[in-house]
């Protein structure tokens, strides 16, 4: 049986090598606005509305390359991107250290800043008002493309200014969450680091539920469920000293759980994994499974080439066997 996070349906390209998948609930959502939009505005709010979701959507896949290329960068690698609902989760593996996770964390950020930056000086250079009323927001003055693009972009440029805000929010899963515990991982070890910043996280949470009581937006609740609930997972696999290859949100924090204090580690009874846990260790089992069935394959073709050798002499291969060879050696010496 599949678990939530395992809805979803698979690009069929791999950009810069990374699978991108779009979670089936993000589906559903886009095609139930855009139903309403057709509805309540005909064909004008629908053309409004579905170049903005594109583009937002958009940002957040490039805000999710940024932290896929800082662990590149670092000496990791990263192979998985998810679009979903509340935006995005990259499967990087980054060496298990406070600069290498620090460097992760501030990568998307930091591509959502340059992504700002573009837009914004493309509304400087079209002299758009960067200024809006929020009810402004679906408020579209005519289907001239001019003012239809000008419409796109403002808003746009504002979303992304939201992606920002909230990955700067120091909760867990957002991005700044991350910052903090790799801030305190030098000063007072893994294990302290990560309750600070889950405790840190968990204020963060009780703060939006007042935000979205007083605004009267369910996302803000529905979002602080969502640290709320990740902050309690990510401590439960601590104190129950797991070591998942691959954390709930990505990044990998592997090896680093059992650094809790001693006092602590006394003190923890082990837990029911949540259910990004059990996904995140069902990706682990298939991407193991996929590794040695790929191995046990270049294995095989080895083998076979090295009989055409001793029968014939190194001579006897073609180019493309050679390149085989040397990058079968390089790769699993």
């Amino acid at each position: 049986m599949h678990g939530f996070m395992d809805w979803s349906l698979k690009l069929p390209w791999r950009p810069f090598g990374i699978t991108v998948k779009l979670h089936l609930l993000l589906v559903i959502i886009f095609v139930a606005e855009c139903i309403k939009f057709l509805f309540t505005s005909g064909p004008l709010g629908l053309l409004s509305f579905v170049p903005i979701y594109l583009g937002v959507f958009l940002l957040i896949l490039l805000h999710e390359y940024g932290h896929c290329f800082a662990a590149r960068k670092v000496g990791g690698h990263a192979d998985e991107v998810l679009l979903w609902p509340l935006g995005g989760l990259a499967f990087c593996h980054a060496p298990n250290t406070p600069e290498a996770q620090m460097k992760v964390a501030i990568g998307g950020p930091m591509v959502s800043v340059l992504c700002g930056l573009v837009l914004g000086g493309m509304l400087l250079v079209l002299e758009v008002p960067v200024w809006m009323e929020w009810d402004q927001w679906h408020h579209v003055e005519n289907s001239q493309f001019s003012q239809l693009a000008m419409f796109w972009l403002k808003r746009i440029f504002w979303w992304n200014s939201l992606i920002i805000l909230f990955n700067m929010l120091p909760a867990f899963p957002m991005d700044a969450g991350r910052m903090l515990q790799c801030y305190l991982w030098p000063k007072m070890g893994f294990g302290q680091a990560t309750l600070k910043a889950i405790w840190v996280s968990n204020l963060c949470a009780v703060g939006l539920v007042i935000v979205g009581i007083v605004w009267q937006e369910f996302i803000f609740l529905f979002l602080a469920f969502f640290n709320y609930t990740s902050a309690m997972q990510t401590k439960q696999m601590l104190q129950a000293g797991m070591l998942v290859d691959e954390s709930v949100f990505g990044y990998d924090f592997s090896g680093g759980y059992t650094t809790l204090d001693a006092s602590s580690q006394q003190q923890a009874k082990p837990k029911k994994p949540g259910v990004f846990q059990r996904w995140s260790a069902k990706r682990k089992e298939a991407k193991l499974r996929k590794e040695k069935d790929d191995w046990e394959s270049i294995q095989l073709r080895v083998d076979e080439l090295l009989d055409k050798v001793s029968e014939g002499g190194l001579h006897a291969l073609t180019d493309e066997e050679r390149t085989f060879l040397r990058n079968a050696s390089k790769k699993y010496q």
